[in-house]
């Protein structure tokens, strides 16, 4: 189980990009437009950097059950330990036990 912090920061993050995906997109454009004045661009560039912690790059994905940073199926959401624990317990139909 991830610490409760870390967790709790991972969400922040990710409110934070939400919240701030509009402006970042209104200033990529700025700066990919022909049409704008090197000073618009600079401009643009300059509150990207400084926007960056609010980038949707920066945003972990966690289990939705354990906080688990790693081994994440998108599809499910889960860790693949969860995942595992789930089928064995017959509660995620569909899934079978590998052997070779």
């Amino acid at each position: 189980m991830a610490r409760k912090a870390t967790i709790n920061k991972s969400e922040k993050t990710y409110e934070s990009a939400l919240k701030m995906k509009k402006s970042r997109d209104e200033w990529k454009a700025v700066i990919i437009d022909p049409k704008a004045s090197a000073e618009e661009k600079r401009n643009a560039q300059a509150k990207l950097v400084a926007t960056r912690a609010s980038s949707m790059v920066r945003v972990r994905r966690r289990c939705l059950v354990n906080g688990r940073g790693r081994g994440i199926y998108r599809r499910f959401g889960m860790c693949r330990n969860v995942i595992r624990k789930l089928m064995m317990d017959g509660m995620f139909p569909g899934g079978q036990k590998s052997s070779w």
